[in-house]
C-alpha cells in the first residue's frame, strides 16, 4: 500500500490540500468515487476506489501475490532436497512431488489402504505425497513410500508383507525414480 501511496493524488476534500503521502489523502475518500492516479510518468488516468476500514484500494493497479514459506521444516527440506535430487538424477518424479509437497496440506494427498490395493499390483513401489490412511485392506506385498502414515496403515501394509518407507528413505535407495508410481 505504501507503494501506491507514493503515485496516488485524490481531490476528495474540497478546500483541502492534501499531502500525497498522508494517511488523509485516502481515508477521505467517499465509497465508489473516482480519483485521479499519477503513474510517475506523468500521465494521470481515473481509476474507481473502493473504501474498506479507512483503507482505499485501487481499481487497476496489481499488487503482487504473497508466497509463504512452510512453517514445518520437514516439508520444505524434503522438497528442496527432491528438487536438488531430481536435477542431479534427472528424475522428474522427485520434482513432480517436490511441487506436491510445496502446495497446502489441505491439498496433501490421504489415501487409504483399499485404494492403494485397488490400483497396484504385487510387489510394486509407490509413492504417496501426503498421508497413507488405514481404511480398507492390503492383501497383497507392496512398498509404500509417504510422508506420514496412520499405525493403522502401517500395520495393515506391513501385515500384507509389504514395506512402509518415507520419501526420504524412498529417494535415497532409488534416486532415478525409476519404476515408482504417484498415487494421490
Amino acid at each position: 500500500m505504501e507503494a501506491q501511496r507514493a503515485w496516488c493524488r485524490t481531490d476528495a476534500i474540497p478546500g483541502k490540500a492534501l499531502k500525497p503521502n498522508t494517511p488523509q489523502a485516502f481515508s477521505t475518500a467517499a465509497i465508489d468515487t473516482h480519483i485521479p492516479v499519477s503513474n510517475g510518468a506523468g500521465t494521470v488516468k481515473t481509476v474507481r476506489t473502493h473504501q474498506h476500514n479507512s483503507c482505499v484500494s485501487l481499481g487497476g493497479i496489481k499488487m503482487s501475490k504473497t508466497r509463504y514459506k512452510k512453517t514445518n521444516p520437514r516439508v520444505a527440506l524434503l522438497a528442496e532436497d527432491l528438487k536438488t535430487r531430481s536435477r542431479e538424477n534427472d528424475a522428474p518424479i522427485w520434482r513432480d512431488i517436490a511441487e506436491y509437497m510445496e502446495r497446502p496440506k489441505r491439498s496433501h494427498a490421504r489415501v487409504n489402504v483399499g485404494n492403494i490395493s485397488r490400483y497396484t499390483r504385487e510387489g510394486e513401489t509407490i509413492v504417496v505425497p501426503g498421508k497413507v490412511l488405514g481404511a480398507g485392506d492390503i492383501h497383497h506385498p507392496v512398498v509404500v513410500g509417504a510422508f506420514d502414515f496412520s499405525e493403522g496403515a502401517q500395520a495393515k501394509i506391513i501385515d500384507a508383507g509389504g514395506e512402509c518407507i518415507t520419501i526420504e528413505e524412498l529417494v535415497t535407495s532409488n534416486p532415478a525414480g525409476s519404476n515408482v508410481r504417484i498415487i494421490r
